[in-house]
């Protein structure tokens, strides 16, 4: 039994796979950061404690504390279902080899996460799924946030930045940062050749975000990266030359997208989830 099933396994991936693709590339949401006390001395995004008398869920608070343990040894975690390999960190090697080897046995080709700036930590976990990402030929790109860099959380990390000018200046470095470092890597998200990154917003408008594109320097001989914009719950598709594609849900082809001069897309109208945050669809997963 046990021989047959390490025959099965090999073959099961490769169904999973095929099924899977449907000549698209399939990238996932990937939300974070969770720790563990072993692993980094605290907890993350395992815990919360939040105030939600104004979502659509019912709920007045929300309050997990993952140091908890119940009967059954499971911790007390803000998560929907419960992990199959409990808590971990997501800056463990070990855990995001495991991650990264299950989503490509999904057929996922790469994890979108959500990042915000330099220097936060999601830049962290970014840096830390490269390298790993790398050896076994996965994407790592960014669902930028772009509106954590108008919140006051930047200027908490550098006190110099106030104003929404100065927030500005520093999205232009941010750009470039990624455009260096995560855009034009081995591990960069690409379409028929082309980088792309997932803009959720709501952060520049489309004035600034223009001036923002006109000072960022990117590299020579190499195609610009499409942006999907999220929409008002819609599905974007970049088509690559050779007739793949790559589908992103919600996502739109208006806005700050089109100064770079992202190819058209088809926006069939979904609705949107209840909070707004993006949810897993038949082209895309969400992972955490």
């Amino acid at each position: 039994m046990k021989l047959f099933r390490l025959f099965l396994l090999p073959a099961l991936c490769g169904v999973l796979s095929l099924s899977a693709q449907n000549g698209k590339k399939v990238y996932a949401d990937f939300h974070g950061v969770r720790y563990s006390r072993a692993h980094d001395g605290k907890l993350g995004r395992w815990e919360m404690h939040a105030d939600t008398r104004k979502s659509a869920t019912g709920r007045e608070r929300l309050c997990y504390n993952a140091d908890f343990v119940d009967s059954l040894g499971r911790h007390d975690i803000a998560a929907v279902a419960y992990p199959a390999v409990g808590k971990q960190s997501d800056l463990d090697p070990h855990a995001i080899e495991y991650k990264i080897l299950s989503a490509k046995t999904a057929g996922i080709d790469g994890f979108f996460i959500e990042w915000g700036f330099m220097g936060h930590e999601n830049d962290l976990l970014l840096r830390a799924m490269q390298p790993v990402a790398a050896r076994y030929g996965f994407e790592i790109g960014v669902n930028w946030c772009d509106g954590w860099l108008y919140y006051d959380w930047i200027t908490r990390l550098h006190p110099d930045i106030v104003t929404r000018e100065q927030k500005t200046n520093h999205y232009v470095r941010c750009y470039q940062y990624l455009v260096d470092s995560v855009l034009s890597g081995p591990t960069a998200p690409r379409v028929g050749g082309r980088p792309v990154f997932y803009l959720f917003g709501p952060g520049a408008s489309p004035a600034e975000y223009a001036r923002v594109v006109a000072q960022v320097r990117f590299p020579e001989g190499s195609p610009r990266p499409a942006v999907l914009r999220r929409g008002a719950g819609s599905t974007a598709t970049v088509t690559s030359p050779s007739g793949g594609a790559t589908t992103s849900r919600p996502g739109a082809g208006s806005g700050p997208c089109r100064p770079l001069g992202c190819p058209p897309v088809s926006a069939p109208v979904m609705p949107p989830t209840p909070n707004g945050t993006i949810g897993p669809s038949p082209t895309i997963a969400s992972s955490s």
